[in-house]
């Protein structure tokens, strides 16, 4: 735990803005309903970015596509 907290002490931990937690929300509710979750980690990423109308760029794209709005690219692919 020393270690996570050394380095919390030289990066800055910013809150999460409320319309990303709210994104998270709703996006959640919605891929539970139609039964496509995906990971949480994953969750807040696409949360983060639809809610700030960025687009997502990733090679994971089957995860991320199954959120509705979510821009997403992915630069591997050539």
């Amino acid at each position: 735990m020393s270690v996570l907290n050394a380095l919390t002490a030289l990066i800055p931990v910013l809150p999460i803005a409320i319309k990303i937690g709210n994104a998270y929300g709703i996006i959640r509710s919605d891929l539970a309903i139609r039964g496509e979750l995906i990971g949480k980690s994953d969750l807040w990423i696409a949360a983060h970015a639809k809610s700030l109308g960025l687009t997502l760029v990733t090679n994971n794209e089957s995860e991320f596509q199954r959120v509705d709005g979510l821009k997403v690219e992915n630069w591997a692919k050539v």
